[in-house]
């Protein structure tokens, strides 16, 4: 009861702890002050020109969006929530903990490790040591690439090989969404591209830019296409969970173990006229709704957006044939309030808060 009463107060500090420079008030939303590192949240960011702390002068350039930070207090915030709830007893407002990588291995600055090194460089007995000192085969660096990405890549065919007989998920999103499949096609490795779909890589993985292995318009080998009739294709095991909201939990797990970007990833949202809502019987202040968004991956921006000079993008988990496929920034407003809305663009959309809640219950981009 003791470490458990200490972890509480250990969850309540650092809450109290984690505040703007400025305001002194706990938010989800910070930047960092590139020249001094101090913290400042949007409303105060607007208002002062130096810092508050050291008064050293900012500029805009000098401003970087810290994710990082965010996605570590929201996790605070919903775990000092949970504890809340555990002392006074009520109902819990919904929360799902995307656990990041845990492994502390030695990392290249942008996120290498060795053995993504060495499975670019086709060093095959080191590879191997590797493996057999227990390290990840999945382990990704910051642009999501993982050791088969590399491998794949580079076409080193003995290293794919290796890398798939010990675990490789062969289906992990990298940077844009391009999974290995993407790129053994791109390169035309009829070999790798055989190898990959024996072992469970979907033709339909769909990029960043809305296109599967096949859209580009390179033919894959005919011995490779047999491959590829319906018979034997490898299931997804989420689509079993794809129309019962009940799994929703075990679909957020499975999405996490197969290394799949977070629900909410590539796309942003932006608060139009915000005030407390009650959803389900659950009371949401704004902090709520932000925390839930950053739990997902998702952006919360602080300025509408205009719809202007924009490239099409497809969110990771939208279906890309239904009418939200391209919708990467969401309105959320409140629909009790009467509002005038205003004519976007087809990948901005307006949406409220009970589509944002039903889209966690269910872990699916509702439409």
């Amino acid at each position: 009861m003791t470490t458990e009463i200490d972890l509480l107060s250990s969850i309540n500090n650092l809450r109290n702890n984690s505040s703007c420079s400025e305001c002194d008030t706990f938010q989800l939303s910070l930047k960092r002050l590139s020249n001094c590192s101090h913290l400042l949240c949007d409303p105060c960011y607007v208002l002062c020109s130096n810092c508050p702390v050291c008064d050293t002068k900012h500029r805009s350039k000098y401003i970087k969006s810290s994710d990082d930070i965010n996605t570590i207090l929201s996790h605070v915030n919903s775990l000092y929530d949970f504890g809340q709830s555990i002392e006074n007893d009520c109902r819990t407002k919904i929360s799902y903990l995307f656990v990041s990588d845990s492994h502390n291995y030695k990392r290249h600055y942008n996120g290498e490790t060795r053995l993504h090194k060495d499975c670019r460089g086709g060093n095959l007995a080191m590879v191997e040591s590797l493996i057999k000192s227990g390290m990840d085969v999945n382990v990704q660096d910051f642009a999501m690439w993982t050791p088969l990405h590399e491998a794949v890549l580079n076409q080193r065919i003995e290293i794919v090989k290796l890398l798939l007989t010990n675990g490789a998920l062969v289906n992990v999103p990298g940077l844009d969404y391009l999974t290995p499949l993407h790129s053994a096609v791109q390169e035309k490795n009829e070999e790798i591209v055989k190898l990959l779909i024996q072992y469970g890589a979907s033709c339909m993985a769909y990029n960043k830019e809305g296109k599967t292995p096949l859209s580009n318009g390179i033919k894959i080998p005919i011995i490779v296409l047999a491959d590829l009739e319906p018979n034997n294709f490898v299931l997804n095991p989420m689509n079993y969970f794809a129309d019962i909201p009940s799994y929703a939990v075990s679909k957020a797990g499975l999405n996490s173990l197969n290394k799949l970007p977070k629900l909410f990833d590539g796309i942003h949202f932006y608060f139009v006229n915000y005030s407390k809502q009650i959803v389900d019987d659950v009371e949401y202040t704004l902090e709520d709704v932000k925390t839930l968004i950053y739990l997902g991956g998702g952006k919360v921006d602080i300025r509408c957006p205009s719809g202007s000079n924009y490239n099409v993008t497809y969110p990771y988990h939208t279906c890309k044939t239904g009418s939200n496929a391209t919708v990467s920034y969401y309105l959320i407003y409140d629909d009790t309030k009467t509002m005038k809305k205003k004519s976007f663009p087809n990948h901005i959309k307006y949406q409220t808060v009970q589509w944002l809640i039903n889209s966690i219950n269910n872990f699916s981009i509702l439409t």
